[in-house]
């Protein structure tokens, strides 16, 4: 929204105006964009592909807990932390040499295959999002 009201476009405040759709919205569903629970596990095993948590460092290494009831603290082993909010500015993805950089530095090969996660799904888009910028091929997001 930041990046929004700064590039100057318009914002509107109250009730919003609800209009039909003229045609549907068609949804094409990518089996290879997603990971589900017992892909994770497998991985585990396996380790075909890299795990990366958008989650805060203190949420990564179980120092702060979580932000809902009953989810254990801590990480999936053997996964890397990239916070979310360090690749984006003012509302919108840093350049890409500084995007290429964070990975790297948080021991991310950019030619392998990655799942990206967080707690919800959220904020692991945003990762998902700059490595698709970074032109990284296989990208899954687990959101569970």
């Amino acid at each position: 929204l930041q990046a929004w009201v700064e590039a100057g476009f318009a914002t509107e405040q109250g009730e919003a105006i609800k209009v039909p759709v003229q045609s549907p919205f068609v949804v094409e569903r990518h089996a290879q964009r997603y990971a589900n629970k017992q892909q994770l596990l497998d991985n585990l095993e396996t380790k075909q592909k890299q795990m990366i948590d958008a989650r805060s460092a203190d949420r990564f290494y179980g120092r702060a807990p979580e932000p809902r009831p009953g989810l254990r603290s801590g990480h999936i082993p053997g996964s890397k932390n990239v916070p979310w909010n360090e690749l984006v500015i003012n509302g919108q993805l840093k350049q890409k040499a500084e995007l290429k950089q964070i990975f790297e530095q948080a021991g991310v090969d950019l030619s392998q295959p990655i799942i990206v996660t967080c707690g919800s799904g959220m904020t692991a888009a945003i990762l998902f999002l700059a490595l698709t910028v970074l032109g990284c091929q296989s990208i899954a997001l687990y959101d569970g």
